[in-house]
Order: structure tokens, then sequence, then C-alpha cells
């Protein structure tokens, strides 16, 4: 089986990197389009293929040359762009005539559906599915800020064979703009179970609770909400902690507001880390906290839960399929501060925080083991693909 992926991210985003990886080592032949003069990672058994980027002069000479050793392949693409000018359906041809050169693939999955009209121009050398994964802000915020990105997301629905939904929320954002059920297929990003587990060691009480929160420093993951909470805790007089792990365009804002809220001693940020640190991170903290406005599917609550903490949540897409109110967690409505606080308070009591982190551990290891949901993507790459290959 082999697999064409398209559309990564530069860098490569943890939860893509982490599928990629489980897919290689179950024996998938993967093909990787990366950006020019971005890392490889490490993935042995993957070819990569540059098409991305800016390419110097001497770059692009250099690629026009080996275009030619195939003159037929390079004249074909070029004449696909045949509204272009000359000069532009040039570059344009040389910077995409490595991906034509690749061995057909059985499915063509887009990382991000909205990158499909892109490159529909494919289908004109594979006859194979082409799949797009709905996973968030592409499907949630774009179409209701950006008139334009919602026609983008319209037409990647259309021209989808399927979509891969991150979660049951983004199979429901992908009917609202008008995608066709039959085309979705939801497949959880899934953990490894054995590498986030909660601590070996008994957790030190302390009488100060310990919260914890990961991810980038933009404004939809919610940090300004996180920072009015701990000022609420505060202001109620409980001691509380909030590690902040992740780095932005943001964080010099949040930083400036927790000054102006007066919690710089309750606030850490800490930047962006290795996993190895988060997991340690994770293990020693009390419980996790997250305010997002949007999400596909949080990967990071999947990671508390696993290490056996409970969550109090913002609603957004995907929370209540990782959170069971009252068991694993709290769900509080979005931007209720002092609801979100009385949550926290009610956690102080460390064998409720136990017994709740015990079932959020037990939901995880049913329904999000990684190896499981990997298992399942293969079957579907299988299925799309004998679909295409019988109707032909």
């Amino acid at each position: 089986m082999r697999i064409l992926v398209i559309g990564v991210g530069n860098p490569i985003p943890s939860f893509i990197l982490r599928r990629l990886r489980a897919l290689s080592k179950a024996g998938i032949e993967l093909t990787i389009t990366i950006e020019n003069y971005q890392r490889v990672e490490d993935l042995p058994k993957a070819e990569f293929i540059r098409i991305g980027g800016s390419l110097s002069l001497i770059h692009q000479f250099f690629a026009f040359v080996r275009a030619l050793l195939s003159p037929f392949l390079f004249f074909r693409l070029m004449s696909l762009q045949s509204e272009l000018k000359f000069i532009q359906r040039l570059k344009w041809a040389v910077l995409y005539f490595p991906l034509v050169r690749v061995k057909t693939p059985d499915v063509v999955h887009f990382q991000w559906l909205a990158s499909i009209p892109e490159y529909s121009w494919l289908r004109n050398y594979f006859s194979c599915p082409f799949m797009g994964s709905a996973r968030g802000s592409q499907l949630t915020v774009y179409p209701n800020t950006r008139f334009s990105s919602k026609e983008k997301i319209e037409k990647a629905i259309q021209r989808a064979d399927y979509i891969h939904c991150v979660s049951k929320d983004m199979a429901l954002a992908c009917e609202r703009l008008g995608a066709n059920t039959e085309k979705l297929i939801v497949n959880y990003n899934g953990i490894s179970l054995t590498r986030f587990t909660p601590s070996h060691t008994t957790r030190l009480e302390s009488a100060t609770l310990r919260l914890i929160s990961i991810g980038a420093l933009i404004w939809r993951k919610g940090y300004v909400f996180q920072l009015q909470i701990i000022k609420e805790l505060k202001d109620l007089g409980h001691s509380v902690t909030l590690n902040i792990i992740g780095s932005g365009s943001d964080e010099m804002g949040l930083r400036y507001t927790a000054h102006r809220l007066g919690i710089e001693g309750q606030v850490v940020f800490e930047g962006q880390q290795k996993e190895e640190h988060i997991l340690v991170r994770l293990q020693s903290s009390d419980l996790y906290l997250s305010a997002s406005a949007a999400e596909g599917l949080p990967n990071t609550l999947v990671e508390a839960a696993a290490c056996g903490l409970p969550i109090v949540a913002f609603q957004c897409e995907g929370v209540n399929e990782v959170i069971e109110e009252n068991r694993t967690g709290y769900i509080v409505d979005f931007g209720d501060i002092k609801e979100a606080a009385q949550k926290i308070v009610q956690l102080k009591d460390a064998n409720k925080r136990a017994a709740m982190g015990q079932l959020a551990r037990e939901k995880i290891e049913k329904e999000f083991d990684e190896a499981q949901w990997v298992r399942k993507m293969i079957d579907v790459y299988k299925d799309v693909s004998a679909k295409k290959k019988k109707n032909k």
C-alpha cells in the first residue's frame, strides 16, 4: 500500500508526525511532500519529495534541466496551466515537476482539506482516491470569518473523494458545509498508551493546585481566559499555579496581561518544549486546563487524560469526545470564567482528582489507542483504493 502525503506543514506538527511514523512502522509506503530546505524528519522508510518554498536562481536552473530529461512529462504538466503566461507556466511546472514523477500511489492524502483545489490537476496523473483531513479552524473559524475561505473549503469538500475527520464534530462541520455523509470517515489521531501514562511514582501532595496547559500561544487557544480564571481563583483565596507550555505570536501580550492581572507569581510560561519534558510536566500536575475557542479534537486533552489528569475545558469541537462530564472532568460554557474556577475548586479534593484521573485514563485506553486507529486508517486506505479500482 502506497500513500502520497501532501501538505504536512513546516515544521510537521507532532500529531501528523506521530501518525506518519505509525503508518510507516505498520509497513505503509509513504511518499511525503515537504518544502525546499525543510528538515527531513526521522522516517527512514519514507520517500521525501521537495516541491514547496522558494528556490534560488541556481536551484531553479538545475530543476529545469532535470525536468527536461523527461520532456513528455514536463510539457504535459505545462499544458495544464494554459491560462498562465509562458514564464509563469514554466516556473509552475518546474516547481511541481518532482511530484508527477513519483510512483503511482494507491491514495493521495492531503493533510489539510483546504489544499485539495490547489492540486486538482494531479488527477491527470493519478487515478486514485483523493482524501483530505478535516482538522479544525479551516472548517470552523475561517468559513465564519472570511467569505473567501468558506468558498475555498466548500470547493475542497466537493473535490475530495473522501474526508478524514479527526473527530465527530469535524464530520458535523463538514456536513454543514455541504459534504455528503458517504464521504466522511472519522478516525481519531489516538495516542501511544505506553508512552503517555500516569506517573509511576506517587504525586507529592501540595497545598497549591498545579494546573497545566499546552499549545501554541495564539488567540484561538484562549489563554487570555485561562489567565482570567487564575485571577478569579487567586481573588477567591485559592493557591494555584498554571504552567503554560508552548510558543507563539501572543506570548508578549499574554505575559503583559498576567502582569496587569497581578498573577505573575502564579503563571509560568515555559516556552516550546520537547515531548519528554511535556510528559514529565503532565505526570507531575494535578489537572489540565483548556479554554480554546476552536479545535478539531484537542490532542493535548487526550495526552493529559492518558496521563491520568482530570480536565476542565471550555466547550468546543472534540471536547465532548474526550471528556465525560462529571466523570473524567468538566465542560464549561465558552467564556464562563466563574464556572470554570468553581469546577477547579471542586478538584482541590485529591481523592476526587485521583478518581476522575483514573476514569480519564480508562476512557483513553478504550477509545484513543493509537495502534487501533492506525489499523483502522490502513483498512480505510485499502477499502477506498479497492473501490476506485473496481469502478474504473
